[in-house]
């Protein structure tokens, strides 16, 4: 039972506030925010999310930069109350799409509205937003979503993390687009949080996850969808397995020591093949919490070192190394350390070149920070702090200091390898077609300059990596209105869950031949369930090198190969002006090629359309093929080609 619920901005300012009972003075926010603002006690610079001032007790959690407080003088369950509050927050994103000090002003008859059915006379009623859809009758009023983090509570640890372009997890879930229809979409994302203790060697004491399967529906109908994760995941130690965390692909078994699950989902298949059914609710919510202790590779190795340098005077070193890939960057990261608390003064030593580092010495807490940017994957760094004291140290300085915390957010990185394998919804009609918005990995933010002058193959395999490396279905992009220009590039697997290949815009090859050691510009290999489409364009650049007689030693380059991948399709692209084959699909198998428009001048030497060898289950339709040599040949070892709809000329045609 509570007796007031208000939400405070930053600043101190009432946005919202609404008295059940009449038991708590009402100057009760001011007293709040002046007990938060200048918190002392405990030798702690913040608030705990419950505290008591002049037998109120104030209960608060802060979302999205606003206060959520809830009051009461009764003994209420701490965990129920922050529980409803978290949820109250959570409702208000869903139906304003976004939660800010600005939505919640420019909504405050619904938020009102909205707080009247949640609780009644200071007793939780529903927090249901699907159940609330049928007592609320007031439209929201758009706001701009810029800047904002994407996800409700979730955003608590995804602050600074790189999320998907739009706004459409901004929306609310009760609002119509233009035209009064409803965009149909859902999203999924996996978040965790890591707790790991080292030793001051460096070695793991203790090491936890705490992680949620978190989805927000905007689906209308009630569809049923099925979620499948790991088939190697098991719920228990009880098996006396080793999660082997050395494993690529998700290949080794995750082992959970205990999960629970959203009220909606069904668990008829869970133990069969790991998959959940579930029939989602309005606006977003947990499909899944999950908690890990079994031995995992963390993310970081901290190591510090703290010993005397001189009389009251003390030296603190501090190392930190990102122990993932290089195609990985951790975010906003935060160190601390606490120091004896007779320190008097700090003074910090960076490493020479340090860029986006910053150190600050907090004397009331007694505490070091020092704060990252960035780190990239593999990446050290390293920091010393000098400390003076005002007296002589107590003893062993090492019991009087530490332990080191460290806050940080690795966007596409989990350390359970938990992963979504697919997202199916049972579709209401041929016509019906959500949007499942998955992760989108795009060259241009790994560095790429997409002008078609600079060469931009690394940023090409990096953005590639990391998709690869994605614990969930992602797309890899090549954006519209780009020109990517590339030397020898190659997408390799086996992948944790193989991306989606989106070609929207241009890849040139470079054209000169010194570039190429390799038989392919662009190679697709060790991959299953590949998919490419899009309508964009591979230009290989290769008038330049038609002259070049090839010798036994070096052939002109194909533009496309598929090395060893299977359940493969390739739809609406074109590609032109390949230097040697444009597309050699070989030891592969269960290959699809559809609706593609290869061309080259009748007199460019070699430059065959599609070229099939030792593989086994290829299908081409629906393609337009004019080169200078053969518009498809198959080459030996191969079997079960099916070639239908194509259209040949110029060229040698089909043997």
């Amino acid at each position: 039972m509570i007796s007031q619920f208000f939400v405070l901005s930053q600043r101190g300012d009432n946005i919202v506030f609404r008295d059940y009972r009449g038991e708590v003075p009402k100057g009760s926010a001011e007293i709040f925010f002046r007990k938060v603002k200048f918190w002392k006690e405990d030798e702690e610079e913040e608030a705990p999310p419950v505290f008591n001032a002049d037998g109120v007790n104030y209960i608060h959690v802060k979302v999205a930069g606003l206060f959520f407080v809830a009051t009461t003088r009764v003994n209420v369950s701490p965990s129920l109350v922050l529980e409803l509050l978290q949820r109250i927050a959570r409702v208000t994103k869903d139906y304003l799409g976004v939660l800010n000090e600005d939505s919640l002003r420019k909504n405050f008859v619904l938020v009102y509205e909205l707080l009247d059915e949640v609780i009644d006379f200071g007793y939780p009623q529903t927090t249901s937003t699907e159940v609330l859809k049928s007592y609320v009758f007031n439209e929201p009023i758009v706001v701009d979503a810029a800047h904002m983090p994407p996800l409700g509570p979730a955003s608590m640890f995804m602050q600074g993390t790189k999320r998907m372009p739009g706004t459409a997890v901004t929306k609310s879930v009760v609002a119509t687009e233009a035209g009064g229809r409803k965009r149909e979409e859902i999203f999924v994302d996996i978040i965790e949080k890591i707790s790991v203790t080292f030793s001051s060697s460096g070695y793991i004491l203790t090491s936890e996850i705490d992680g949620t399967i978190q989805m927000k529906s905007y689906l209308t109908g009630n569809p049923e969808i099925r979620l499948a994760l790991n088939e190697e995941l098991s719920i228990g130690r009880g098996g006396g397995s080793v999660y082997d965390y050395r494993s690529s692909a998700g290949g080794g078994a995750v082992i959970l020591d205990d999960c629970n699950f959203h009220e909606s989902v069904r668990l008829d298949s869970f133990d069969v093949d790991r998959t959940l059914t579930l029939i989602p609710p309005d606006g977003e919510f947990a499909v899944m919490n999950y908690r890990m202790t079994q031995e995992f590779k963390p993310p970081f190795r901290v190591n510090a070192l703290i010993e005397e340098a001189g009389q009251l005077k003390a030296e603190v070193i501090i190392k930190v190394r990102a122990d993932f890939s290089a195609s990985v960057t951790a975010n906003t990261i935060t160190v601390q350390m606490p120091v004896p608390t007779y320190t008097a003064r700090v003074s910090f030593e960076l490493e020479s070149g340090a860029v986006g580092q910053t150190t600050d010495f907090k004397e009331g807490a007694k505490r070091l920070e020092w704060s990252l940017k960035k780190i990239v994957g593999g990446a050290e760094h390293t920091l010393r702090a000098k400390l003076t004291f005002s007296q002589e140290s107590h003893g062993n300085l090492t019991r009087e200091a530490g332990p080191v915390n460290m806050n940080f957010t690795i966007p596409m990185y989990n350390a359970s390898k938990l992963q979504v394998r697919y997202l199916q919804i049972a579709k209401k009609s041929p016509s019906y077609n959500p949007y499942r918005w998955l992760e989108i990995f795009n060259p241009m933010d790994y560095a790429a300059e997409g002008d078609g002058v600079t060469d931009d193959s690394l940023p090409l395999e990096d953005a590639w990596d990391s998709a690869c490396e994605h614990h969930a279905p992602a797309i890899f992009l090549i954006p519209a209105k780009t020109i990517f220009l590339a030397g020898p590039v190659t997408f390799a697997g086996p992948c944790r869950v193989t991306p989606q290949v989106q070609i929207r815009g241009i890849l040139k090859a470079v054209k000169s031949m010194n570039s190429f050691r390799n038989p392919g510009w662009i190679e697709f290999k060790h991959l299953n369930g590949l998919h490419i489409s899009g309508g964009g364009i591979l230009d290989g650049q290769g008038a330049a090198s038609w002259n070049i007689q090839p010798t036994k030693t070096k052939n002109r380059p194909l533009s496309l190969r598929f090395l060893k991948v299977s359940n493969t399709t390739v739809h609406n692209l074109t590609l032109i002006n390949s230097k040697g084959f444009h597309i050699n699909i070989q030891q592969s198998s269960s290959v699809r090629i559809n609706s593609l428009h290869i061309w080259a001048p009748a007199d460019s030497p070699n430059t065959d359309g599609i070229h099939i060898s030792r593989s086994d289950n290829v299908r081409i339709t629906s393609t337009k093929i004019g080169t200078g040599d053969d518009c498809i040949s198959i080459g030996e070892g191969s079997t079960n080609v099916l070639i239908q709809g194509v259209s040949c000329g110029p060229g040698h045609g089909i043997r």
